[in-house]
């Protein structure tokens, strides 16, 4: 059985975020540390995943807010 712990709103916390499209290195620079990965999916289309601490939630809520701004369609949240 997995046990998940428990997420407060204030806690620090690991995510995975990927989307569909190319993330520019230069975007990510702002977001430190994150670590990038782009690649193709199945169908050939180009992804790309962050994996990135955030301070807390409002701070995984202005992450989102910008990738939005670059029109890059959210493909996962984990």
């Amino acid at each position: 059985m997995h046990h998940q712990h428990k997420l407060h709103l204030d806690q620090p916390a690991l995510y995975t975020i990927q989307v569909q499209g190319r993330i520019g290195e230069n975007w990510v620079s702002s977001f430190e540390p994150i670590a990038l990965n782009v690649a193709l999916d199945d169908e050939q289309h180009v992804t790309s995943t962050l994996r990135v601490a955030v301070a807390d939630q409002a701070a995984l809520q202005g992450l989102l807010r910008s990738l939005y701004t670059l029109g890059l369609p959210l493909l996962l949240v984990r």
